[in-house]
């Protein structure tokens, strides 16, 4: 089976061809996220259709921001591109196009590839947080999605730490670069404040450094409330591999300070890094 994946993200939107047989991504694809709901339809029937006509496709999957309303197709809970919210892309791509759509949060198809792909582990208990535009989970008990009663299991950034400020405002390097750039009159990318904080300004490791406490706050309460094996991090964030020892740093002093019986969580950086969900939307499809 050839499987068309697409992931949209706040900043970007991926393409590629996913193989049952290899459980590999070719012809990979990336373009900037429009800014409205007609631009983005018309990039993606350009992409779509560029495919169809190199590829014996079987069927389309979409990774989307937010939760997936399963019976009605609908996205819920968006951080970014709220012109998503009313669009349903089973219905919209179907009739199209005339192929399976699938569609599913860009976290649960993340989920999907590093625990079918990256830990090949299929009683694994675990979380995926990805950690983006906001920061969201997907929980796994004996290597089964739980989504809950309202399907919105792992919707983390909805928890508020002090009754005003949320988890997706907190963990999310990109409300940090918002908050960085907001008095700069220009703007920055999470990438470029980590670079200049590794370059030494003051005020870049003072935002990176309260970014990194939250992450790991966030990942020793969790640790606390479902007590999983593993907890990988997934997102664009794990395209800089040295955020690992900040965090990792960060969530050792929480430990220290709670000795007390404290459970240091065991946390490691997806497998895929930040083509997990462009992958995991193509193994939710062939499963």
């Amino acid at each position: 089976m050839v499987c068309l994946t697409i992931d949209l993200g706040e900043s970007y939107l991926k393409t590629a061809i996913y193989t049952q047989i290899t459980k590999q991504l070719i012809e990979k694809e990336q373009f900037d996220s429009p800014d409205t709901w007609d631009k983005m339809k018309r990039l993606l029937d350009a992409c779509i259709k560029t495919y169809i006509e190199s590829y014996d496709i079987s069927a389309i999957s979409f990774s989307l921001p937010g939760t997936i309303h399963q019976e009605t197709g609908k996205i819920e809970g968006l951080q970014s591109l709220e012109y998503l919210e009313e669009i349903d892309f089973r219905e919209t791509f179907t009739s199209t196009y005339e192929l399976p759509v699938f569609v599913e949060s860009r976290v649960r198809c993340a989920g999907a590839a590093e625990i079918s792909l990256g830990m090949k582990d299929e009683h694994v208990n675990a979380l995926v947080l990805l950690v983006d535009e906001g920061i969201s989970g997907a929980i796994y008990y004996e290597g089964n999605n739980y989504t809950g009663m309202h399907q919105r299991a792992g919707d983390f950034g909805k928890i508020l730490l002090d009754g005003k400020r949320d988890l997706n405002e907190l963990c999310s390097p990109v409300a940090m670069a918002k908050r960085y750039s907001k008095d700069r009159n220009q703007e920055f990318t999470a990438k470029e404040i980590f670079q200049r904080a590794e370059d030494g300004e003051t005020e870049a490791i003072s935002f990176y450094e309260e970014l990194f406490y939250y992450i790991a706050l966030a990942i020793y309460n969790f640790q606390y409330s479902f007590d999983p094996e593993w907890i990988i991090l997934s997102g664009e964030i794990t395209q800089e591999e040295k955020i690992f020892e900040p965090i990792n740093r960060k969530l050792m002093e929480i430990v220290n300070e709670n000795k007390k019986g404290a459970i240091i969580p065991q946390i490691r950086l997806a497998h895929f890094q930040s083509d997990a969900s462009l992958i995991g939307a193509g193994v939710l499809a062939t499963k």
